[in-house]
């Protein structure tokens, strides 16, 4: 498993239709890439869980990108996995 020190994403920002700026990580291996991922997040936010995941995808010939969907209300929202972090999200 990788750890938050380890993660290989970068943060990247795209515009949306209505002109939004929409953070986003970016995760590639720097080798070949054969195909490309858009992972979405639960509710529970950019958790280490989501890092984790997306690395181990680049890490096998993907590019990632994981939007920040929450952006829109509150940035870097990465919750706990328990009530109250259901209850919130």
């Amino acid at each position: 498993m990788f750890n938050l020190y380890e993660w290989i994403g970068k943060k990247k920002i795209f515009k949306s239709v209505d002109g939004k700026l929409i953070p986003y990580f970016e995760y590639n291996n720097n080798k070949k890439i054969d195909s490309a991922i858009v992972l979405i997040y639960e509710i529970f936010g950019m958790t280490n869980h989501i890092h984790n995941i997306a690395n181990t995808f680049a890490a096998n010939g993907f590019k990632v990108h994981v939007p920040d969907i929450f952006s829109r209300i509150e940035e870097n929202v990465a919750l706990p996995y328990n009530h109250e972090g259901f209850n919130k999200g």
